[in-house]
């Protein structure tokens, strides 16, 4: 194996995805390639498309719309933000940011293709299974309560005329001077 060969074995690769919302035509995946030269790309995809997302990743207040996606493997280091406008410098005003956007390769994406193929309906939660119709915190006491105790007409009814038997006692307790306030604080003596 020669020095050039190991090199270029050993080259890192900084990998990116870039994601539209129109379609990928050749004349603008010459663009694209044009744009990325000088990251000196070791892979550039071929553009697919994704069915439609009601709320694609990274596309902000934009509603079902199908994504064009390229994969890149890039040797010379770059951030997203960076590529992201030389990308939409090359391909001109006509793109603005809610329209491209590139991801880093270790972002989470909502492609279709990483869908846990392992997973079983018996392996995924479901709100359905885990619905009552009865009290969330079910405990045998609660299965024979009279909850009209607790709330509704018949308890407000009752609490009302508590109330008002207490006030009548106040007002009662004030004419004949045995009413004392509910909170009693002592004299204080000094000077």
């Amino acid at each position: 194996m020669d020095l050039q060969t190991y090199l270029n074995d050993r080259q890192e690769v900084f990998e990116f995805s870039i994601r539209t919302l129109f379609p990928l035509d050749d004349e603008i995946m010459d663009n694209i390639e044009k744009a990325l030269l000088k990251y000196r790309p070791k892979y550039i995809s071929a553009p697919k498309k994704t069915m439609f997302h009601t709320k694609p990743l990274g596309f902000i207040g934009v509603k079902a719309a199908e994504v064009f996606i390229v994969e890149l493997e890039l040797t010379v280091p770059a951030t997203k933000e960076v590529i992201q406008r030389d990308l939409r410098e090359n391909l001109g005003m006509r793109f603005n940011n809610d329209q491209l956007i590139v991801l880093d390769g270790n972002e989470p994406t909502n492609d279709v293709s990483e869908v846990d193929e392992d997973a079983t309906p018996d392996s995924v939660w479901s709100a359905e299974e885990h619905t009552t119709d009865g009290p969330l915190l079910y405990t045998q006491e609660t299965e024979h309560a009279d909850f009209d105790d607790y709330y509704g007409d018949t308890y407000n009814e009752r609490f009302l005329s508590r109330l008002k038997k207490e006030e009548e006692k106040r007002r009662s307790d004030r004419k004949q001077g045995e009413y004392q306030p509910q909170h009693h604080y002592p004299e204080v003596k000094g000077e």
